[in-house]
């Protein structure tokens, strides 16, 4: 339990460091919307700070990893878009990498600012708006899929310990069909001006 108490305690100043060094008009918006949903951003450097942290990631995260579901209706109707087991095979297909890595198609997946506690692989990833556009941007290139294709390498995925494994040739088809979704899914994220929170459970 301490070490849990710690790491909130680390996780809100970290938090809090991450917004002050946003320009100050942008800080301003983000600590107003995240006040209006809860949190007490002044709170965070205090003697309590980890706990209101911890409580508003919680109940911020709770509707996004379990959210109520109409019937019929699909993830991407409650502005979500789930990858399921298909996730680092996209990711390596975009970029060739088993991590994110540096370039600006690894953040598409697993790119991001890292907040909040470990929700079992990692923390969740924030990815600001202008971000979200410019990636929006790049995996919406008409020879991205070619590339993908070519990239695509059973075996090599296979031995890299690409998840799922093992790879068959078959594959390819159902990553581009994942793909094509999370592409969708940021470009209508960025037409709207949105950010985006990603998070692998």
């Amino acid at each position: 339990m301490r070490q849990a108490a710690a790491q909130s305690e680390e996780a809100a100043k970290g938090f809090a460091g991450f917004l002050d060094a946003m320009d100050p008009e942008t800080r301003q918006i983000m600590e107003q919307g995240l006040e209006a949903q809860g949190l007490n951003v002044a709170g965070l450097k205090g003697d309590q700070g980890g706990e209101i942290y911890l409580e508003f990631i919680e109940r911020s995260l709770h509707p996004l990893l379990h959210p109520p579901v109409p019937a019929g209706s699909r993830p991407e109707d409650q502005g979500m878009v789930s990858l399921e087991k298909n996730w680092h095979g996209v990711h390596y297909l975009l970029c060739g990498e088993v991590e994110s890595g540096n370039t600006l198609l690894g953040q598409a997946v697993l790119g991001g600012t890292e907040f909040g506690e470990n929700l079992g692989y990692g923390p969740a990833r924030y990815l600001g708006v202008e971000q979200v556009a410019t990636l929006a941007r790049e995996i919406s290139r008409a020879d991205l899929e070619t590339e993908m294709r070519n990239r695509f390498d059973p075996d090599a995925m296979s031995r890299l310990g690409i998840y799922p494994t093992p790879w068959s040739e078959q594959a390819i088809e159902g990553l581009l069909h994942e793909f094509r979704r999370l592409r969708d899914f940021y470009v209508a994220a960025a037409a709207s001006g949105l950010a985006i929170v990603t998070c692998i459970v």
